[in-house]
């Protein structure tokens, strides 16, 4: 199965910046979504600031992708919550800055 084609993500305007990506499963391990790889449904995706605090969280849906929007440019952690049984392939905590009337994309690979 291939992967669904991602909605374009509407560049930020206003000095604003998003942040975007995908979550799925790895059966490779090599970190790179491929033919027959599916996305992950029904996983949390935290967005904190720099000291840890919790700013916001997403879902992904069937197709596996979470967006964070209308942000204001800054340092910003991501963080992906692993489902039961599951290998991270990628770190889990991952560190991005954005700046303004940016996108950041994100993906976070896993191995059952």
């Amino acid at each position: 199965r291939l992967f669904p084609p991602a909605a374009p993500i509407l560049m930020p305007t206003g000095g604003r910046s998003h942040i975007f990506g995908l979550v799925w499963k790895d059966l490779n391990a090599n970190g790179t979504p491929d033919e027959g790889e599916e996305p992950l449904a029904s996983i949390v995706i935290l967005l904190r600031d720099p000291e840890g605090k919790q700013i916001d969280s997403f879902v992904t849906g069937d197709d596996g992708r979470y967006l964070f929007a209308d942000l204001p440019p800054g340092t910003y952690q991501v963080v992906e919550l692993d489902p039961d049984n599951a290998e991270s392939i990628t770190p889990n905590t991952m560190t991005v800055t954005t700046a303004a009337d940016s996108a950041v994309e994100v993906n976070f690979a896993d191995l059952y």
